[in-house]
């Protein structure tokens, strides 16, 4: 991934809001997601695609349930983005 494609995947809001989600949750469902940030599933999920095409996200599935979580070579990258910004304490 280079950097243009991380901040041009980043710089939606709802990809953005998904992420800090995703951060502070450790992993989390889609429909965990949908239901914090009252957005229609087909919604989430059309930006967890997104997210995981360009690698932010990763997803691992338990049995019929699959969880999303930030990869962990970026995590601390994120979060010190997010702590810059302002976003996260």
């Amino acid at each position: 991934m280079n950097s243009v494609d991380f901040f041009k995947c980043l710089s939606n809001e709802i990809r953005m809001t998904i992420v800090e989600v995703v951060l502070e949750s450790e992993m989390i469902s889609v429909t965990e997601i949908s239901d914090q940030l009252k957005l229609k599933q087909s919604t989430v999920s059309h930006h967890l695609a997104i997210l995981r095409k360009t690698g932010i996200i990763k997803n691992t599935k338990h049995g019929t349930w699959v969880y999303y979580s930030i990869s962990s070579e970026l995590k601390n990258i994120i979060r010190d983005l997010l702590v810059e910004v302002g976003k996260l304490n």
